[in-house]
């Protein structure tokens, strides 16, 4: 699609800043309704076809207007903080501003929007799926801080009292979990493509329940990636760092944090269970590779194969 006109906003918390390519001017609207509504105004006097808009990820400050844009027509795309930071620093910007902001990703609009991907908002089932995770994944941390707290000598030496506390908020913790879990599996069962996805996953060893929700709730692009992708996205796949005659070993960084470490307890209960991928683990490290170095790459296989048997299935649907 071609696009005529390049937006970029720079999205906080009480308000957002407005820059079009070419222009100076930068205007800035109260991230609220009333100014959702002025800024597809504004848009809609260039006819909203013809605009793209970048947008950076800020914290979930900018979902609200992300979902009003994309109600009207308007084409977005959500940058990544860290591809945003690298963009304006390549502009030799030392100062920081809203408005430098605004204006670079409406530069980084026009220059890079033939290869950016529109958002899509989730539906409502993904959606509800993917904040159900998120709230267990908060109450998990907020638990496992508090089993770490009741090993300190200032609690273990406490007052009854204290301890009667601590005792609470884990049992209130638990009884949060649980009682997500059975929601997360209500809608699982209430959501016939939810659940294909999942069964999907599940048929993987060393995938499991929890696996299988961490990947789709975090991880909702498998099986529309490419085998790369899919493995850089979860953060195991191995980056060269080659430079003139130097050679240097290769690492895994980046991609999603969550995934990341979900796919690291899947693969230690595959290379136990599952034969193929036991006997490949196995190759690796009688070839000299480190556990680690043959465990992320047995990480790097179970996503690859997810995706795989995801995109299979998606397309026998299709048909």
């Amino acid at each position: 699609m071609r696009f005529i006109h390049f937006f970029g906003i720079d999205v906080s918390q009480n308000w957002f800043d407005v820059a079009r390519y070419g222009a100076t001017k930068v205007t800035r609207f109260p991230n609220n309704e009333d100014g959702f509504a002025a800024l597809v105004g504004m848009l809609d006097a260039q006819a909203l076809p013809d605009c793209f808009v970048v947008l950076e990820a800020t914290g979930g400050y900018e979902m609200r207007l992300l979902r009003y844009l994309l109600t009207q027509g308007v084409a977005v795309h959500r940058v990544s903080p860290l591809h945003a930071k690298h963009f304006i620093r390549s502009l030799g910007h030392r100062a920081k501003t809203d408005q430098i902001d605004a204006k670079a990703l409406a530069l980084y609009a026009c220059e890079r929007h033939a290869t950016l991907s529109l958002f899509v908002l989730p539906d409502e089932n993904q959606k509800a799926f993917n904040e159900l995770m998120m709230r267990r994944q908060d109450l998990v941390a907020f638990a496992a801080a508090e089993k770490v707290r009741v090993t300190q000598p200032r609690y273990t030496d406490a007052t009854a009292r204290v301890k009667q506390s601590v005792d609470t908020a884990l049992a209130f913790f638990a009884a949060q979990i649980e009682a997500i879990d059975a929601e997360l599996d209500a809608l699982v069962e209430a959501a016939p493509e939810l659940r294909a996805r999942i069964e999907t996953m599940r048929m993987i060893k060393g995938v499991g329940r929890l696996s299988a929700y961490t990947l789709q709730a975090f991880m909702p692009e498998l099986g529309n990636l490419t085998r790369r992708s899919a493995a850089s996205l979860a953060g195991c796949a191995p980056h060269a760092r080659d430079s003139g005659l130097k050679s240097r070993k290769r690492t895994v960084f980046g991609g999603r944090g969550t995934i990341r470490r979900i796919l690291f307890l899947a693969a230690m209960s595959a290379r136990r269970y599952e034969p193929a991928l036991k006997a490949f683990f196995e190759k690796l490290v009688a070839n000299g590779k480190p556990k680690m170095v043959a465990l992320t790459a047995l990480m790097r296989k179970i996503v690859i194969i997810a995706n795989a048997k995801l995109r299979s299935n998606t397309m026998q649907t299709t048909w």
